[in-house]
C-alpha cells in the first residue's frame, strides 16, 4: 500500500515537473527572441499644415534631427531655446534649414528641412519629446502647432 502511494506521488511530481520545464523553455525562447524587449520605432507626428517625415537621434552635437515641412503658411516662428523638448528638457535648435537657427524658419515654408538640436543622448537610449511652432497662413492670425516624436538613439 505504501508503494502505491509513493508511485502516485512520484507520477504527480513528474507530471508537474515536465509541465514546469516546458513553461521555462517557452519563456527562455521568448526572451531570446526579444518578445519582452520590443524595439521602439522612430516616429514623429505633427498636425497640418506641417508634416514630419522622420526623426533620428544620435550621440554628439546636433544629436536630434527632425525632417519637417509646411505648406500653405506665410510665416513660421519659434522660440529657439525651447521649441524642442526632449525627455522633458529644452533642446535649443541649432539649425532649421535656412542657415539661421534664430527663428523664423523661412525654408520650411517651401521644402522639407532638417531641424536639429543637441539633447545629449546616449546610444540605445529611448527619447521622446515635442516640437512647437507658431505660424500664420496670411490672415494675420497666428496659430500654435505642436508635434510629438520618439525613438531610440542610434
Amino acid at each position: 500500500m505504501i508503494n502505491k502511494k509513493a508511485q502516485s506521488a512520484m507520477e504527480y511530481l513528474m507530471t508537474y515537473g515536465w509541465a514546469i520545464l516546458v513553461v521555462l523553455i517557452a519563456l527562455g525562447a521568448l526572451f531570446y527572441l526579444g518578445v519582452f524587449n520590443p524595439k521602439t520605432p522612430n516616429a514623429c507626428t505633427i498636425t497640418a499644415p506641417f508634416s514630419c517625415q522622420d526623426v533620428k537621434g544620435v550621440t554628439g552635437a546636433n544629436g536630434l534631427t527632425l525632417r519637417l515641412g509646411a505648406s500653405g503658411v506665410n510665416a513660421i516662428t519659434y522660440t529657439p531655446a525651447t521649441a524642442i523638448q526632449v525627455n522633458g528638457a529644452a533642446c535649443a535648435i541649432t539649425a532649421d534649414g535656412d542657415g539661421d537657427a534664430l527663428s523664423p524658419a523661412t525654408t520650411m515654408k517651401s521644402s522639407v528641412v532638417s531641424v536639429t538640436c543637441s539633447p545629449g543622448l546616449a546610444v540605445g537610449q529611448k527619447f521622446s519629446g515635442t516640437v512647437t511652432f507658431i505660424y500664420d497662413t496670411g490672415s494675420g492670425v497666428t496659430h500654435t502647432v505642436q508635434g510629438q516624436f520618439s525613438g531610440i538613439t542610434e
